[in-house]
């Protein structure tokens, strides 16, 4: 079993890698990755963690924006890293197998 890998959480995972393309993301934006309360609590997570900061938008105060940190960034790319390798690895893995 591995789910007591970090990287097995989708939401942690998505949510780094969310950020790391599009730079920052609003709350509601979280809805791309999985229901809003579970990656929610993965954002909360990564806040404590140092690696995500979240800070209310100029325009309106009941929105939130949230960024990686330099940490988060490194990390995140990192999982990059993982998930182009893995992709690679998977369609290696196809064309020997057609």
């Amino acid at each position: 079993m591995v789910s007591y890998y970090q990287v097995s959480d989708r939401n942690v995972v998505g949510l780094l890698l969310l950020l790391r393309s599009k730079g920052e993301i609003t709350t509601s934006s979280m809805v791309e990755i999985n229901q809003y309360h579970f990656v929610k609590k993965a954002a909360l997570r990564l806040q404590s963690a140092g690696l995500v900061t979240s800070e209310q938008s100029g325009a309106r105060m009941t929105r939130m924006l949230w960024r990686l940190t330099p940490e988060g960034l490194a990390v995140a790319n990192s999982l990059n890293d993982a998930e182009k390798g893995l992709k690679k690895a998977f369609e290696f893995e196809k064309y020997y197998k057609e």
